[in-house]
């Protein structure tokens, strides 16, 4: 199906959407599986002034615990923002959405992972990392980097 570009200057209104009628520019919510983009909805907004944190976090290997907490810096907006974050991890960037696989080996009879989470306060930026695992000196300590966009809107 071929996609359409509208724009009414006297609604006001823009659309991007799969284009058969003009039904998903009109009633956007009755059509949401051709709607692409509309000017209806509130979109959560990324901007270039918007706070941007690099880092590198380092997985232990030598630490025997399961749960840790990795504080990767101030997000410098007022209240808690909406933050995307990714982690760089085979060759590849990963959303970090949800609880993310990082590492994983294999011991004799049983598959090890470590995870991390994204999560934020009304200040800093986190990342907690999980492991199924109690893993002292199981593997060497590795560095993943990580990138976190936080938004300009808040909760």
């Amino acid at each position: 199906m071929a996609m359409r570009f509208r724009a009414d200057g006297t609604i006001p209104r823009a659309a991007i959407y799969e284009a058969s009628d003009d039904a998903p520019f009109s009633a956007p919510r009755s059509n949401l599986s051709r709607v692409k983009f509309h000017t209806d909805f509130d979109y959560i907004s990324f901007n270039s002034g918007a706070p941007t944190i690099n880092t590198t976090v380092t997985v232990n290997g030598s630490d025997g615990h399961y749960q840790f907490t990795h504080d990767i810096g101030a997000h410098g907006t007022a209240g808690t923002p909406f933050c995307f974050g990714r982690v760089f991890v085979s060759g590849a960037w990963q959303p970090l959405t949800g609880t993310v696989p990082v590492i994983q080996f294999v011991s004799p009879g049983e598959t090890n992972l470590i995870c991390f989470n994204l999560a934020v306060s009304s200040t800093r930026v986190y990342i907690i990392e999980t492991r199924s695992f109690n893993s002292s000196g199981a593997f060497p300590s590795t560095a993943l980097s990580v990138q976190v966009y936080v938004s300009r809107q808040v909760a």
